[in-house]
């Protein structure tokens, strides 16, 4: 069976239609085990987590791993933000209450946080009194929940009164405060599209710094580690070389005050 266009672009794969059902399709350059993780995090979840979707078998698509799962109809919270910007708020205010719903759910047979950011810290170039930090920081975790590990607004896929939440490759059990940093600096990231001029890059800093404003307003986090783990999210995502972000993200890293 042929697959159709690409309906949705995301860091680690491609989702398409396939028959009756979408197929995941990971890069080439991504590890099998990638795949494997997410379609097992994914079955284990859908039990206790109704906002994640079926999934239904593995397979292989010209040589790149991938997966079956159920259709998904809708919109991206993305897709929204960027054509109803007049909506803002009501757009933060479900991305918020949505991290809130994921952070309630205890699986289990996930990677825990110290298993999870083990490599990461390990093979950082930092001090080693900031990794000693990190490593105290991610092996004491009292309550570990659900983490989603990359949550951002394309994530969220709404139709009508529904919503479904994609993409939990990088899924772990821990402390909620990384999975918020992480976002965090996602939605802080300068990056901006190739050749955008300096009104758009103007729209774009403006738009991406109210949302993020809004949405700690809505998720506040009150704890002494929250810079650490600022640090430990900046770690992980200088490790994924997306341009544009290195010589900022290393200043979160660095900063000593």
């Amino acid at each position: 069976m042929k697959l159709s266009d690409v309906i949705g672009y995301q860091n680690h794969g491609d989702y398409f239609e396939y028959g009756n059902h979408l197929i995941k399709v990971f890069h080439e350059n991504e590890p099998e085990t990638l795949a494997i993780d997410e379609f097992n995090t994914l079955k284990a979840l859908k039990p206790i987590f109704k906002l994640v979707p079926e999934v239904i078998a593995m397979k292989v698509v010209d040589m790149h791993n991938g997966f079956l799962l159920e259709k998904i109809e809708g919109m991206s919270l993305l897709y929204m933000m960027e054509n109803e910007p007049s909506r803002m708020f009501d757009f933060a205010h479900i991305f918020a209450n949505t991290h809130k719903l994921i952070h309630q759910v205890v699986p289990v047979g996930l990677k825990t946080e110290a298993e999870y950011f083990a490599s990461i810290i390990k093979e950082a170039e930092i001090s080693d009194e900031l990794r000693l930090s990190l490593t105290d920081l991610v092996g004491k975790v009292n309550h570990p929940v659900l983490c989603h590990g990359t949550f951002q607004p394309d994530k969220i896929i709404i139709e009508e009164e529904q919503k479904h939440l994609i993409d939990f490759e990088r899924a772990y059990i821990g402390n909620p405060i990384s999975d918020i940093a992480m976002t965090e600096i996602i939605l802080a990231s300068p990056r901006v599209p190739e050749g955008a001029s300096e009104f758009l890059i103007d729209q774009i800093e403006k738009s991406r710094a109210t949302f993020l404003n809004i949405y700690k307003s809505e998720y506040p986090v009150a704890s002494a580690n929250y810079k650490l783990y600022l640090k430990l999210a900046a770690l992980v995502r200088l490790k994924d070389n997306l341009p544009g972000e290195k010589d900022w993200l290393l200043s979160i890293i660095n900063d000593e005050k």
